[in-house]
Formats: structure tokens, sequence, C-alpha cells
């Protein structure tokens, strides 16, 4: 969608001795796009996914040349026999987040947006913007320009 789409291929490891690839597609430009948004109005970049563990963000943000810095949140342990996440567990973190960091914020996330987005956003009194990329074309030019209008109105 933004014309200048790259594919790389970003291995994460599992421990164990176990690891497996992920075929990543990205714009240089849209990543451009929001870089620009984080410099003109000061914006702080705050990381939650699962790409945290064991470092794969870093490697992926090195791969790509883009989205730098930031801060992480942390992951909650994983648990059962197949060390699955709570289905809220963004959810909580982002709560919990912003009883020490309170501020307005912008929350974009494929599926958890569309699931606990609203709820996130009545359980605050904080502007906030919440926005769900299609996962097979991720950020639109639209969607960054809500995410530019909401910087704009809330400074």
């Amino acid at each position: 969608m933004w014309g200048d789409t790259r594919r790389l291929t970003v291995t994460v490891k599992l421990g164990g001795g176990l690891a497996v690839q992920y075929l990543v597609w990205h714009s240089p430009s849209m990543l451009a796009a929001i870089d620009s948004l984080r410099e003109e109005f000061d914006v702080e970049l705050v990381w939650l996914t699962t790409w945290l563990e064991d470092g794969a963000i870093g490697n992926l943000v090195g791969r790509v040349g883009a989205l730098s810095g930031g801060r992480w949140l942390n992951i909650r342990r994983r648990s059962g026999r197949a060390g699955e996440l709570p289905l809220e567990w963004k959810r909580d973190q982002i709560l919990e987040d912003l009883t020490v960091t309170p501020g307005p914020f912008i929350w974009v996330d494929d599926d958890q947006v569309p699931m606990f987005g609203a709820a996130v956003a009545a359980s605050v009194d904080v502007p906030s913007l919440m926005i769900a990329p299609n996962p097979e074309l991720g950020l639109t030019r639209a969607q960054v320009d809500s995410i530019r209008a909401f910087l704009t109105d809330n400074p």
C-alpha cells in the first residue's frame, strides 16, 4: 500500500535450541512516517509485544532500520504446557502502565485493539486513539493520518 514494500526473514530463538523464522513485510516509507511523527511530536514509543522475548524486537528494529529506542513493557510469565499468555495480557499491561505514566496514548495492535481497545479507552480518563491495522496490510496511510490528527489535537 505504501509502494515500497520489502521482505526480510527474522529468526526468533525459542529456547532449548529451538528457533522459528518469520517472513516480515515492511515499508520503509511507512516506518519513516512513524519515526517522523515521533520526532515532530516528541512521542515516546512503548513496545508491548511477544517480539520482546529474547531480544527479537532489537533484531527486527535493527533489520528494518527504524523505530529504534522506546520503552519496553513487561511480558507476563508464560504458563501452561504450551507456554500460553493470557488473552488479556496486553490490556492488563497497558492499564498498569497508564497508572504509572498517565497521559494521552495511541494503541496500535491488529488483534488486541479489536478485542480490548474500547474497554481500555473507557477505563482511563485520558485521550486515546485505538488503531487496529489489517494484519495482512499493516498500517494504512489513512491510519497514519489519524495518528497525526490525534497528536495535533492532544499535544
